[in-house]
């Protein structure tokens, strides 16, 4: 018994430098070599896990391509198309997890991905598409903030007041059934002013120069 706990008690030989001594006496030797079965698995799955992030970050649905021949990225001798995500990695990160059996955390998440998907910057919002998404998502963002909305999840939202989101007669307001629908919120008491932030292309206003007289 003295024996069993005076090995299990491996604070108590460290404390009194006591642990070469015990390894001496019953004979037990020190393996420093890390088991290379639990290395090569750790190894897959890391591999495999990253491999099904790229593939996920990378489909259409999720990321588009940044258009220009000089749109490109190199990192380590490799060069790729620059391809810019189409929502929050936030968002992005819920959805991986959601299809897929094995979650990881949002840091791996974003560790693990590829240097050449990237959040749209305020120069890459030149289209109307992009910049109505990202506004209304300002607005979102802001009614939940005040507490008049439960969610700021733009995919939550059009659920709420659709029938489905893949259907031109629903996103068109054209639907029978769903038309109708308004969003569940709590309004504000009157007179409050609310702000939002909104993207909006810089217009140069150009003035000719009135001619002068000349004497």
């Amino acid at each position: 018994m003295l024996i069993s706990s005076l090995i299990c008690s491996q604070r108590l030989l460290k404390k009194y430098s006591l642990v070469k001594f015990a390894r001496k006496v019953l004979g037990i030797q020190h393996c420093r070599e890390p088991n290379t079965t639990c290395t090569k698995i750790r190894q897959i799955r890391s591999t495999k896990v990253k491999q099904n992030i790229f593939e996920f970050l990378t489909r259409d649905d999720n990321s588009r391509i940044k258009a220009g021949k000089k749109a490109t990225i190199t990192r380590k001798g490799e060069k790729r198309q620059i391809r810019l995500i189409t929502d929050d990695l936030k968002t992005l990160h819920a959805k991986y997890n959601s299809e897929n059996r094995r979650e990881v955390s949002y840091s791996l998440f974003c560790m693990l991905k590829p240097f050449h998907v990237m959040k749209p910057t305020a120069k890459d919002r030149d289209t109307c598409l992009c910049k109505t998404h990202e506004n209304l998502k300002f607005k979102l963002e802001t009614a939940k903030k005040e507490n008049m909305l439960i969610t700021n999840d733009l995919k939550a939202v059009v659920e709420q007041i659709t029938c489905s989101s893949n259907e031109k007669e629903c996103m068109y307001r054209e639907c029978v059934k769903c038309k109708d629908k308004k969003l569940a919120m709590t309004l504000n008491e009157e007179g409050t002013q609310v702000k939002w932030h909104v993207w909006k292309k810089r217009v140069l206003n150009v003035f000719k120069r009135a001619p002068q007289n000349v004497r």
